[in-house]
């Protein structure tokens, strides 16, 4: 989380909104293994037909950070993808016809989509159709909040007292005038009990 922020996280917080990604970070590859060939309940079997992965296969994924200061992932178009690529366009023929069958989709359909993811589809297929797309979906920002204050609730651990240091020893004088005041009692005391003697006596 960017300095000042902190994650809250909120069941009724609203969709994830799109950022630009602003820089590239560190790749991970991950290995996975080929799709089954009965398509998941999100799929339709003619969708699931093109975008199915017969063979195992391994993707690239970047760290990205976007506009807002999150973190997110991207998957790379290939392995060999460097960000100094670039993203790789669709052929001008393809976007033009990817354009009539999102529209078309959207006429018969107009649930298909949220707005947002809407609008982000017209974008992505303005630019050609880029892989990897310049912007990504930030599912932290929905649930970031600002630090507007701090307050003292103490230590975690207990903190390591420093020892207390030792008085230093009084000056030879200061000791010598307490040695004195003391002999004078103790012989103040001596005449006290010799008298109470010389009374016990009498």
């Amino acid at each position: 989380m960017p300095q000042g922020q902190v994650y809250c996280r909120h069941d009724d917080s609203v969709d994830a909104p799109y950022r630009d990604i602003i820089e590239w970070g560190e790749r991970r590859e991950v290995s996975f293994p080929a799709d089954p060939v009965e398509p998941p309940e999100w799929a339709e079997v003619d969708v699931w037909a093109v975008i199915r992965h017969h063979e195992a296969h391994t993707s690239a994924f970047w760290k990205v950070t976007l506009a807002c200061g999150h973190v997110e992932e991207v998957v790379a178009p290939t392995l060999d993808w460097k960000p100094d690529d670039g993203p790789r366009l669709a052929e001008a023929t393809r976007v033009k016809q990817m354009i009539e069958e999102f529209e078309q989709a959207w006429a018969s359909d107009p649930m298909l989509q949220p707005e947002a993811e809407r609008e982000h589809t017209r974008r992505m297929l303005a630019a050609g159709w880029p892989r990897p797309m310049p912007e990504r979906c930030c599912h932290t920002c929905p649930h970031a909040r600002a630090i507007v204050a701090y307050q003292h609730v103490g230590w975690l651990i207990p903190r390591n007292e420093a020892p207390k240091p030792e008085n230093p020893p009084p000056a030879r004088a200061v000791l010598e005038r307490r040695l004195r005041q003391a002999e004078a009692e103790a012989e103040r005391l001596r005449a006290q009990l010799a008298r109470h003697e010389e009374r016990r006596d009498a």
